[in-house]
């Protein structure tokens, strides 16, 4: 992931998982925080915390419901109302009301 988004000069700062984040916006340590994630099961101690870390796209994958589209729906709109790119994955038909 890392090295994919350095060939197209990108730095990773804020992967997440369904239940943790680690954020660092001058680039985070891919390889030291999927370590992290095999020895404790978490990349870090805050979800939240990289909707908000500032950087220019969020790359949502988080598993639609098809009922309401939640969590990932709401990632979306944060990240387009903060101004970011957004690239959808694994997001069921519920997003096709984004931008209505």
């Amino acid at each position: 992931m890392a090295a994919f988004a350095e060939s197209y000069g990108r730095t990773v700062t804020a992967p997440a998982d369904s239940n943790s984040a680690v954020v660092d916006e001058r680039g985070v340590d891919v390889s030291g925080a999927l370590a992290r994630k095999r020895e404790s099961g978490d990349l870090g101690d805050d979800t939240e915390a990289a909707l908000y870390a500032g950087d220019d796209c969020l790359v949502e994958t988080t598993p639609t419901t098809l009922d309401d589209a939640e969590p990932s729906f709401s990632h979306v709109v944060t990240a387009l109302d903060g101004g970011r790119h957004v690239v959808l994955g694994n997001e069921g038909p519920s997003h096709s009301g984004v931008g209505n």
